[in-house]
């Protein structure tokens, strides 16, 4: 069964210089639910609760800096430290502590990415010419020609008629390199200067480019064992980013772990301050309380700040 349980509204005032201690006990009591209190500011007040949303949403920002770090080096969050030791971290300092940190993780990760990426393009470009590995022509000369304008794809077998008809018109020479049940890789050959004719005629029949590296020379079989030693190559550079990259967690997993619960508590903190109503010299805490652990509660309010003022309403059972 479902019981209910007895509450208590409260409503503090708490002197300036008190008022981040006493956050952090109700924060840390995890029985006080807050009531917005923010519409009682004063003129005051109010540009003090605009200030600290502003606040606020400068450390959520940084939080979520700091969690896409310890994203891209792998870390976990972890569980947060005793908060009450530390005051509250200035945002440009953390603001400082992460742009460091970022750009040791931004070098070594852009250049992972890039070796990623150059190894998923070496690897597109090994299956494209797999298929005519056995064709004795040198890829090098038809890339370099400034006359001949040379174009290799796939092309569905239907679409072939539609394809020499097309450039009925124009002087071409059209060689099927190899022929499979449903398309046929082919190679387009004409002069540059009816280059357009011959794209054209090769998009009106479906015809699949194949992208080929122009910086591997020689026939398919010699561009694919050079494009093999380039993956291997730049695979080892892979190697030695990740290594890169675990060297740089290494470095700042600790310091990345103090600073987003840091960062977090003091968010946390500075949006529920925002929420406060804003007197001159005072803030004004509204909220609820079980009222079983109302006594408990004030008691250690009124340790922590002998100038505060509490105010209880308990309800009302019928």
């Amino acid at each position: 069964m479902i019981f209910s349980q007895a509450m208590t509204e409260i409503e503090l005032i708490v002197p300036s210089k008190d008022m981040l201690p006493v956050t952090r006990l109700l924060a840390n009591q995890g029985i006080f639910h807050q009531v917005d209190a923010s519409h009682l500011n004063s003129e005051t007040g109010i540009e003090s609760s605009n200030s600290l949303h502003e606040e606020a949403v400068a450390y959520s920002t940084l939080e979520r800096r700091i969690q896409a770090s310890m994203q891209i080096l792998g870390m976990e969050e972890g569980q947060p430290e005793q908060a009450d030791k530390y005051a509250m971290l200035e945002i440009e300092t953390a603001r400082k502590m992460v742009d460091q940190i970022e750009q040791e993780i931004r070098q070594v990760s852009l250049q992972l990415a890039d070796n990623r990426k150059k190894i998923e393009q070496d690897q597109t470009y090994l299956s494209q010419l797999e298929p005519i590995a056995d064709i004795d022509l040198d890829m090098g000369s038809l890339h370099n020609s400034h006359f001949v304008f040379s174009l290799f794809g796939v092309v569905p077998n239907a679409n072939l008629e539609r394809l020499h008809t097309s450039l009925s018109r124009v002087p071409y020479v059209l060689i099927p390199l190899r022929k499979e049940r449903q398309n046929s890789i082919v190679w387009l050959a004409g002069a540059r200067s009816n280059s357009d004719i011959l794209e054209r005629a090769a998009r009106s029949a479906y015809l699949n480019p194949l992208e080929l590296p122009g910086d591997h020379q020689g026939t398919p079989a010699e561009v694919i064992k050079s494009l093999n030693e380039s993956i291997r190559q730049t695979q080892e550079q892979i190697e030695e980013n990740i290594g890169a990259i675990e060297q740089v967690r290494e470095k700042n997993q600790q310091q990345l772990h103090i600073l987003l619960w840091r960062v977090r508590v003091d968010r946390m903190l500075i949006d529920a301050m925002a929420h406060y109503g804003k007197l001159r010299y005072t803030y004004l805490i509204v909220g609820w309380v079980p009222s079983l652990k109302l006594a408990a509660l004030i008691q250690k309010l009124k340790g922590l700040s002998e100038n505060i003022l509490i105010e209880s309403t308990p309800t009302h059972r019928s």
